[in-house]
């Protein structure tokens, strides 16, 4: 049943199959928003019926709010449904459009997405950061409204972690988990104008961890500050812990799947390639060929 007190599907198309089914009250009246929360990646489905009671969920509502229209649509014995699909990360809430007209025929359909990429990053203090998107004008920190600018290619697209904007107390560790492999970069403040920077002691104890200091780096609004960006490579399964704070740092942490296009896959086979050939000799260990294959 699409719905808990009336209604069934005669059909579904067979990659919704197995999805979890929200059922709610069938003609969803005006003033409901549905707030979506999954402990996993996953695909959720806006299922409406769009040539009569959508409830003013037009296509263009939810195209507007980022959601996909999708080919194929479940059947019932009422008018036609139409599907719309949107990615969400992991414990990320997703907010629909607000019903705006009573009587909505309306329902929501969640499948993990297998493919995707998540990651999660927590203190040893056990406080977990949170996500988001890094790009340019991106809100950096949970606890301050400042923006990153001058992002550079290689990081953005992918999730950054916002904690607090800086963190006083020495000796604090940061975990991060990943479910593929990826590259994690930090970005902590390496010189400030007048003043001893707060960088936690990341640009002696990152470099000697093997981090790879990289040559640009994003702005956060104080002229003075200077942000030095730092990376590593994580493999899959793997659980990365940065070295424990000596001094109080501001920084930020983002996650890119090495998987996340061609391009950044190629980057890191180049990156690699360097590590092992460093002094350009066009040659590689049988050991190293069989560890990349």
């Amino acid at each position: 049943m699409s719905w808990h007190d009336e209604g069934r599907l005669s059909s579904v198309p067979g990659w919704m199959a197995e999805a979890s089914l929200v059922r709610a009250p069938f003609g969803t009246p005006a003033g409901v928003v549905f707030t979506v929360r999954l402990d996993a990646a996953s695909v959720v489905y806006a299922i409406v019926e769009l040539d009569g009671r959508c409830g003013g969920l037009s296509a263009e509502t939810l195209m507007a709010a980022g959601w996909e229209r999708r080919e194929e649509a479940p059947e019932w014995t009422g008018g036609t449904l139409t599907v719309f699909g949107r990615r969400v990360c992991a414990r990320e809430p997703l907010v629909l459009p607000e019903i705006v007209e009573d009587g909505a025929v309306f329902f929501v359909v969640a499948k993990v997405d297998v493919e995707a990429f998540d990651a999660h990053v927590e203190t040893s203090e056990g406080l977990t950061y949170q996500r988001a998107i890094m790009e340019e004008t991106a809100v950096i920190w949970s606890d301050r409204q400042n923006i990153f600018t001058w992002v550079p290619t290689f990081m953005s697209g992918g999730l950054l972690f916002r904690g607090p904007h800086d963190l006083v107390k020495v000796g604090i560790s940061v975990r991060v988990c990943a479910s593929a492999a990826c590259r994690v970069y930090v970005i902590a403040e390496a010189e400030y104008k007048g003043r001893v920077p707060r960088d936690g002691g990341f640009v002696k104890s990152l470099p000697a961890a093997g981090w790879r200091t990289e040559v640009a780096a994003p702005s956060w609004g104080d002229n003075a500050s200077t942000m030095r960006v730092y990376s590593i490579m994580v493999h899959e399964g793997s659980v990365l812990c940065l070295p424990a704070t000596t001094a109080p740092v501001i920084f930020s942490v983002v996650v890119v799947g090495i998987a996340s296009s061609s391009e950044r896959l190629a980057e890191e086979m180049k990156l690699t390639f360097r590590a092992w050939d460093p002094d350009g000799k066009g040659g590689i260990r049988r050991e190293d060929l069989d560890r990349l294959l």
